[in-house]
């Protein structure tokens, strides 16, 4: 049997390797296990045009995943601002996408996003109903992450953290990879 700082080492080792092999860390790409692909989907906007994932990555992809909660609204806001002003003119796709199983009120939801939604104008919004495309990019339900794909729908960039303007540009500047 090994001594007490042959077990200390031991697990000390164990910690950090979990830690290193964790999720992404903010603003990282994405780690060890190579690249995320940007699932295949059909989601509906607030006006029920169906847009498929692939139309999408042209010029590559930031897409914002978020849920209408209160929770989750501050980060929303600041993050549609901040990306459409750090955009590249031309390049590139904005689209939001909502978690609808977050809410406790989706239709007091819906009804607003519908009255707000601009078809044509970015950012494209969809509604992910049941919440599979969220759990398919590995997003939490209570988190707004921001994920940047290149135009062949490989993941290059997530970010986790508070709204920046230097988050925004570096996002928009993986999409471009």
């Amino acid at each position: 049997m090994g001594s007490w700082n042959d077990l200390r080492r031991t697990t000390t080792c164990t910690i950090v390797l979990a830690v290193l092999a964790g999720p992404t860390a903010w603003g990282e790409t994405p780690g060890s296990k190579g690249s995320a692909s940007l699932p295949q989907f059909v989601l509906a906007d607030p006006n029920g045009k169906k847009h498929a994932s692939s139309e999408l990555l042209k010029g590559g992809l930031v897409l914002v995943v978020t849920a209408p909660t209160y929770h989750t609204e501050k980060a929303q806001r600041a993050w549609g601002d901040l990306l459409p002003a750090a955009k590249p003119k031309g390049k590139g796709r904005l689209v939001f996408l909502e978690d609808m199983t977050a809410s406790s009120f989706k239709g007091t939801a819906r009804k607003q996003m519908r009255k707000e939604f601009q078809e044509g104008m970015p950012p494209l919004l969809l509604l992910d109903e049941d919440g599979h495309v969220r759990t398919a990019l590995g997003a939490p339900k209570d988190e707004t992450w921001i994920l940047a794909f290149d135009a062949g729908g490989q993941q290059r960039l997530v970010e986790k953290g508070a709204p920046s303007a230097a988050a925004a540009k570096r996002l928009w500047a993986a999409a471009q990879k």
